[in-house]
């Protein structure tokens, strides 16, 4: 599943930016988005990888280059603060009344007075292990709050496709259950923009180049203790009482306003159409043919899954449908040999679209003449351009183009 939907999202689309296939693939996760919201029972199968597709496909979105920039700009500094000291977030009674009985002994060379065999209620009923858990969760809500803060204050920076999609989420699922709590959806959100994406940076930081590849085990156990506090934020959910973290739950409850107008202004950006300038008829008059980079391995791979899901991507008894023709072409899978991760250049061209350019439609006047219009602006002078834009016809400009 990983390599198709890295041959689905990296390289049918492209790592970098572009107007044009971030709108095709942010035009593909409507679809998803419609698709799985059709099929579960309830908001949070849409955070579950058995009924949605999503959280995968958001995954690997994620890992375009505007994602990753996104990460290593805005968390760098962070990450590294919380690197810089040893923390130590260990906050389990039982395991920090054990450690300060054998620190004291190594100290002291000789056996503690403390009783050994304890429960962790016992455990933590002792003055110093309180001491030790006030200290520890204080340096705790420090460093989970440098996070917090760079998250929220990062909005602007967050790429545009990833809000659009927690936009379509909230807005596809709003209509099918109209009478969940908004809560509900703030926790899918949360999901898609934190657990599927900036906790990536926080629990792997050497993966995004922010930290050492030979951090040690305690700074590990650290980040893996930050990420659980930061979900619960983004979950609008807390520590059940009594559980090692539970002493966090009144900081968590003091980031909710923030965090409920967080997703709130997630949500607010414009169409795709308008923030990325594509629409139907800037498709139409493309005239550059698309072009990718493929390697051999991938084009067998995606030949062997649509034969393999034929049967439920076909139409059935339509001898003219598009894949079915593709695939009867292209005949059987063929074999994958050593070597076939090299890549080829592929144009990509739509065999089946109709050859209208020639036909007088309102469509192809319209495209037509937006081409020359471009062309024609592009020649004049700012001067000339303006008197165009301000210039109003008259009876006679429009006998004349009558004429014409």
């Amino acid at each position: 599943m990983k390599s198709l939907l890295d041959t689905l999202i990296l390289t049918l689309f492209g790592n970098a930016f572009s107007p044009r296939e971030e709108y095709l693939i942010l035009e593909l996760f409507r679809a998803v988005i419609l698709n799985d919201v059709k099929k579960v029972k309830g908001i949070a199968w849409l955070m579950e990888e058995e009924s949605s597709f999503l959280p995968l496909l958001v995954i690997t979105y994620n890992k375009r280059k505007q994602g990753v920039e996104y990460l290593k700009n805005n968390f760098s500094k962070i990450v590294k603060g919380a690197l810089k000291e040893e923390y130590n977030f260990e906050t389990k009674p039982l395991a920090i009344y054990q450690k300060m009985i054998n620190d004291e002994e190594v100290r002291t060379g000789t056996k503690s007075k403390l009783k050994r065999d304890v429960t962790a209620d016992e455990a933590s009923a002792n003055k110093e292990v309180n001491s030790i858990i006030t200290a520890r969760c204080k340096d705790l809500k420090k460093v989970c709050q440098s996070f917090l803060n760079g998250i929220i204050k990062s909005l602007k920076d967050l790429p545009y496709g990833l809000r659009l999609i927690c936009k379509q989420v909230y807005d596809i699922a709003k209509e099918k259950f109209p009478s969940a709590k908004p809560k509900e959806f703030y926790r899918v959100l949360g999901f898609l923009v934190f657990y599927r994406f900036v906790n990536l940076a926080i629990v792997t930081p050497d993966e995004y180049d922010m930290g050492s590849r030979d951090l040690s085990l305690n700074v590990r156990k650290n980040l893996v203790v930050v990420s659980k506090v930061l979900q619960k934020v983004f979950d609008l959910s807390k520590f059940k009482k009594n559980t090692e973290l539970a002493p966090m739950n009144e900081w968590i409850d003091s980031t909710r306003d923030k965090i409920t107008q967080y997703f709130n202004d997630l949500m607010n950006v414009p169409k795709a159409e308008d923030f990325l300038q594509i629409n139907k008829y800037i498709e139409l008059s493309q005239k550059t043919t698309p072009v990718i980079l493929i390697s051999y391995a991938e084009i067998v791979q995606t030949h062997k899954l649509l034969r393999l899901h034929a049967s439920s991507l076909i139409e059935k008894d339509d001898p003219k449908d598009p894949l079915k023709q593709i695939l009867d072409s292209l005949g059987d899978v063929p074999i994958a040999h050593e070597g076939d991760e090299k890549e080829v250049q592929l144009d990509l061209v739509n065999r089946f679209a109709e050859r209208t350019a020639d036909t007088i439609t309102p469509e192809n006047t319209y495209i037509q003449t937006v081409e020359m219009v471009v062309q024609l602006f592009r020649k004049l002078q700012i001067e000339q351009l303006k008197n165009c834009l301000l210039y109003t016809s008259d009876a006679a400009d429009e006998e004349d183009s009558v004429d014409l």
